[in-house]
């Protein structure tokens, strides 16, 4: 909220005028989380890293 009333001012305005703000802002946020886990599923793909180790050694999970 504190960068869109920073660097996009009219946007922020717009958006707190209309009462969509909290949707805008929700509606961000499902898309940081969905972002989030894709990469850290990308992440782990790319280490090697399974549920297996995970229960086998979870010091080399870790």
């Amino acid at each position: 909220m504190r960068y869109l009333n920073q660097h996009h001012k009219v946007l922020y305005s717009e958006l707190l005028i209309s009462g969509k703000l909290n949707d805008y802002l929700a509606d961000l946020n499902e898309q940081a989380e969905d972002m989030f886990s894709r990469l850290v599923k990308q992440l782990a793909e790319k280490e090697g890293v399974t549920e297996a180790i995970k229960a086998e050694n979870q010091m080399l999970w870790v």
